[in-house]
């Protein structure tokens, strides 16, 4: 893998009670096992970019570019195959690796990619989680929390292990990598890492039993979509039972892509709703003009105003005209940046309607009907199981038509299958009983006032 000539500055182990003597060593050998040893490697490896006339980006430090705006190169894609090609054999020239060929697993990401799309998830890592808690064979669960849930630091119950809880939690973490529509409860139940109880282990317990039921749920990136940058932001007021502050819950799409997302307890109390939306509001437009900014050193052009999308009116008109001074006076200077971004154009501030609102997965439990409907719209079902996970485990979801081979079947066909909570009535049920409320109504208004048949069509409106 090369050397990395460095020099690196230490104390030995005294053996007297004489004060250690600070002493430098040059190693010209591969530092591993240091604490230097990443620094390192990251200053040799942007050595050996930049000899090869890589560019790195002054916006993400993990992104190197070479090339024209037509065609370019990155680490470690590109749209050019004869500049990669040139590039693994300039890399072979300077370290001994081998070529994996496409990517297709990554630091428990698996990786699919098709003609038309690429799916990222991680399956064979959740079911490393199910399997590490005795939970592969667990009952199944509908959302990942329950709605209006309220539990605090001071009503979690006896305590419990305190590293096993946050052991369950670092791995969940990271499972948000792939999965937005774990991120509020993930980051809920992590707020009693400190000091654990059984009640706080009941709702990680049910994200484990909602995640035994998707785990081929991942983020799917189409081809051919506008390149545009869409955000949404949205806050739940005062949430925290403890200190009553918000939840702020920002996702960004590029075309019909989701590339980013977060959600996070605002470090202030919001004194209302709106001030909790514009709270969020500020956080977004700080991502979106890096998201701009990212794209345009990308793409080599200026690119479009970012449209930010909220469901409050009244945090849209704060955005745009500062005459309510008297309303925000009291709100941090930091929040308001989100004006300059309007009033420069970098960030279009719009109204969505509740129902359209995506950032919602992101700030409050979910009922189940709209955990599907928005799931649905960020494309969060990934098109096959894993191997390995079909391998070990055999079904996800046992019975007549949720095997794997009807699930590979129905990805294949593009098919996207829901199944109904078990022990609940049928839909089909539910729509006819509606409609015979309203036809029993319909009779008794013509029967009421006497009125022939032919009047049949205008009992059914009134009714």
């Amino acid at each position: 893998m090369g050397s990395s000539p460095r020099r690196f500055t230490c104390s030995s182990r005294p053996v007297s009670p004489a004060p250690s003597t600070p002493t430098t060593f040059s190693s010209c050998t591969r530092p591993y096992g240091l604490r230097q040893a990443p620094r390192a490697w990251n200053a040799k490896i942007d050595d050996c970019l930049k000899s090869l006339a890589f560019e790195l980006c002054p916006l993400e430090h993990t992104l190197y570019r070479r090339g024209g705006c037509d065609n370019f190169l990155m680490i470690i894609t590109g749209s050019d195959v004869d500049a990669i090609a040139k590039f693994k054999e300039q890399m072979h020239g300077m370290f001994r690796i081998r070529d994996l060929g496409l990517l297709s697993y990554y630091l428990g990401i698996e990786v699919e990619q098709r003609d038309d799309h690429i799916t990222l998830s991680q399956a064979s890592y959740a079911l490393k989680i199910l399997e590490a808690e005795g939970m592969q064979d667990c009952n199944l669960y509908h959302t990942p929390m329950d709605t209006r849930l309220k539990v605090g630091k001071n009503n979690g119950g006896d305590a419990m292990d305190g590293t096993k809880y946050r052991s369950v939690i670092g791995s969940l973490r990271y499972l948000v990598n792939t999965r937005p529509g774990l991120a509020f409860a993930v980051g809920f139940a992590s707020r009693f890492i400190d000091a654990p109880g059984v009640h706080h282990w009941a709702l990680v317990n049910q994200i484990l039993r909602y995640l035994k039921g998707t785990v081929r749920y991942g983020c799917r990136y189409g081809s051919g979509s506008a390149q545009n940058i869409i955000g949404y932001s949205d806050s739940d007021h005062a949430d925290d039972v403890d200190d009553r502050k918000s939840t702020s819950g920002v996702i960004f799409f590029f075309g019909s892509s989701i590339i980013t997302w977060g959600s996070q307890k605002q470090k202030i109390v919001a004194q209302s709703s709106c001030e909790a939306e514009y709270i969020a509001a500020a956080t977004a437009a700080s991502q979106a003009v890096w998201l701009r900014r990212l794209l345009g050193a990308v793409l080599g052009k200026e690119p479009d105003r970012v449209k930010l999308c909220m469901d409050n009116l009244s945090a849209i008109a704060l955005c745009k005209n500062p005459i309510f001074h008297d309303r925000i006076k009291h709100i941090d200077t930091r929040y308001h940046y989100i004006r300059e971004c309007v009033e420069e154009g970098k960030v279009e501030v719009v109204h969505v309607g509740t129902n359209d609102q995506m950032g919602d997965i992101l700030t409050k439990a979910l009922p189940r009907a709209n955990e599907t409907i928005v799931s649905i719209y960020l494309e969060l079902i990934s098109s096959s199981l894993s191997f390995l996970a079909r391998s070990r485990f055999g079904p996800i979801v046992r019975g007549k038509f949720n095997s794997n081979d009807f699930a590979a079947f129905c990805d294949e066909h593009g098919i996207k299958h829901f199944t109904t909570a078990p022990y609940s009535p049928q839909q089909n049920g539910v729509v006819e009983r509606r409609n015979q409320t309203v036809v029993e109504m319909a009779r008794s208004l013509l029967k009421s006032m006497g009125m022939p048949a032919v009047f049949w069509g205008e009992a059914m409106k009134r009714a």
